[in-house]
């Protein structure tokens, strides 16, 4: 009997074992579960989270691309604005330059137009000096000292009376008693 009763204790002390085994499993199993539960909670607050945030991710990516668009489009219509004010100011810069060229031909034109009337006015000076020498001298005629006014004297006379007060006069004391008109 002996033999059994240390069966037994064996038996006694094997279950005790097995039933802390069993407990110890069942706790552990318990507590491994509680931990995986609250891991998972967090993993699905932490899914959830960024499921968040990827949406405000993309909302904000959506308004910055419509912005990107609404830019380049603004940046396209300024473009052609400077193709077209460019294209304004060099057909502005062409036409200024034909007219200074235009200008400054004219300005040589003139030019040359006032020397051509500078010698002519020269010219005509000096014609008219020499007329006025010739017609004082036909005034003068020897018979009876009498002095004769020409009527191409009159004619100088009325057309240039600017240049002189008054009448060509010969260089002689003139008898007015003589003097025909």
């Amino acid at each position: 009997m002996q033999t059994r009763s240390s069966r037994l204790v064996t038996s006694g002390g094997s279950r005790r074992q097995s039933s802390f085994l069993a407990n110890h499993r069942s706790r552990m199993s318990a507590d491994l579960t509680a931990q995986a539960e609250s891991k998972f909670t967090t993993l699905i607050e932490l899914m959830t989270s960024a499921s968040r945030e990827a949406s405000s991710f993309k909302e904000y990516w959506l308004a910055l691309m419509a912005d990107r668009e609404s830019f380049d489009r603004e940046r396209e219509e300024l473009m052609l604005q400077i193709d077209e004010l460019t294209i304004q100011t060099t057909e502005r810069d062409d036409e200024q330059d034909l007219r200074n060229r235009e200008l400054g031909d004219a300005r040589g034109e003139v030019e040359k137009l006032l020397a051509i009337i500078n010698i002519s006015k020269d010219s005509n000076t000096e014609h008219e000096k020499r007329l006025a020498e010739r017609d004082t001298e036909l005034v003068w005629f020897s018979a009876g000292h009498r002095i004769v006014r020409s009527p191409l004297l009159t004619t100088i006379n009325r057309i240039v009376p600017a240049r002189t007060t008054q009448p060509c006069k010969p260089h002689s004391p003139v008898n007015k008693s003589t003097m025909t008109h």
